[in-house]
């Protein structure tokens, strides 16, 4: 055979291992957005903000992801109600009476699911240190809903790959859809927290999966103090991060049933 053809060969041979295993990455994201896109939902949340003496409302959505048949949802603390991220970003910066005059109230807060319907719903949980935050509709919903199994936990090593269930804005019609990530790094102190390499805020409140469909956890903000860390940029105190099921599951045994 000539050397040409033999290095064909392998060129053909060492494209279609990757390929295969790409295959089977992207069949495996589909059967979990198949299986739990309907556990990802939208929250519609009106916050009333006071600072200085003016007063505004702000409109947001963001994803939540349902952990309890009966309508539970756990999303990140800080984009849901960024009243501790503010006060604690104005006192980084010097304006610390500015930050005790800043005041927020969640005014309205609707459950949207992937069918159009809209629940009204309260944060019934807040954990300010993992910035996680528990919702429950204010009336227990007809039937059960597709919820996670927080027991169902999936433990990535560093550089394996993951998927992210998301939940899109009103622009792209608020459809389900999937991103494949690695484990950038894997943090033991002061707990367990999954650094991916491409995720950023606007997947807080998203569910991440093995690729073997174990649910390793929900994506948050992490925070320090930038002061005492001896931070110069206000970037650099903050990080998303994945709160492992575990953890979620031993806060929401806090949450109220009603």
């Amino acid at each position: 055979m000539r050397l040409s053809a033999i290095l064909a060969l392998c060129l053909v041979v060492s494209t279609l291992a990757p390929l295969g295993a790409a295959d089977d990455l992207a069949t495996a994201g589909r059967d979990l957005v198949g299986k739990w896109q309907q556990a990802v939902v939208t929250l519609e949340v009106t916050v009333k903000m006071q600072h200085e003496g003016e007063a505004y409302e702000d409109q947001n959505e963001q994803a939540g992801t349902l952990v309890d048949p009966a309508g539970l949802v756990v999303t990140a603390l800080s984009t849901l109600d960024p009243t501790d991220l503010y006060t604690q970003m104005m006192s980084e910066a010097g304006e610390r009476e500015a930050a005790n005059r800043f005041t927020s109230e969640i005014t309205a807060l609707k459950i949207r699911l992937p069918d159009g319907r809209q629940l009204p719903a309260k944060v019934v949980l807040r954990d300010k240190d993992l910035d996680l935050a528990f919702i429950r509709p204010t009336a227990a919903p007809e039937q059960p809903l597709t919820a996670l199994s927080l027991a169902a936990a999936g433990k990535p090593a560093l550089l394996d790959q993951v998927i992210v269930i998301e939940r899109l804005g009103a622009a792209a019609n608020r459809v389900a859809g999937a991103t494949v990530d690695r484990v950038k790094a894997v943090l033991d102190k002061p707990r367990t927290f999954y650094v991916l390499a491409a995720m950023d805020v606007g997947s807080l409140g998203m569910p991440v999966f093995t690729a073997d469909g174990g649910l390793v956890g929900i994506l948050a903000l992490r925070t320090i103090n930038r002061q005492a860390a001896g931070l110069s940029s206000r970037g650099e105190g903050m990080l998303p991060v994945v709160i492992p099921a575990s953890d979620i599951a031993e806060v929401a045994k806090q949450a109220p049933e009603k």
